[in-house]
């Protein structure tokens, strides 16, 4: 803090200004923790597929499960595509229709259970974030008392 003569009036000797900070007027929010962990308890008794594509799609080593690791080949698979390969291993795309060539081109299998598997990592990310945003909006309600 800088004193200066009571006759400068906001002048000091040197000739600066005396520059008083204001504080800002941020507003306080109303939430609490205990808002937000009542709207995830309600979201989650709803969207419980986020937590199973979640585990459904995370690496596990191939030689743990006993498949064999291909030269080119990742090293990881994950639970869905283990557990369709191990319980439907016949599950497959009809050889040369659109479907097949799509889900070549873009998931590099036409394994049905191999799709999903690849597939998970991107839907539990979209899921995690519509999580997020329903229980911000949830929260946000509560505060306002909608």
């Amino acid at each position: 803090m800088v004193f200066t003569p009571e006759n400068s009036q906001g002048v000091s000797r040197q000739g600066y200004d005396l520059v008083r900070l204001a504080s800002p007027d941020v507003p306080q929010l109303d939430i609490t923790v205990g808002d937000i962990w009542e709207c995830a308890k309600e979201h989650y008794g709803l969207t419980a597929a986020a937590a199973v594509a979640g585990a459904g799609g995370i690496p596990v080593s191939k030689l743990r499960l006993g498949h064999m690791v291909y030269p080119g080949a990742s090293k990881y698979t994950n639970l869905a595509s283990h557990f369709g390969l191990k319980f439907f291993p016949m599950a497959k795309l009809p050889h040369g229709s659109a479907a097949a060539r799509v889900a070549k081109s873009a998931f590099g299998t036409i394994r049905v259970f191999g799709i999903v598997g690849r597939a998970l990592p991107f839907v539990a990310v979209g899921l995690a974030v519509f999580d997020a945003v329903s229980i911000g909006m949830c929260a946000y309600e509560a505060r306002d008392g909608k």
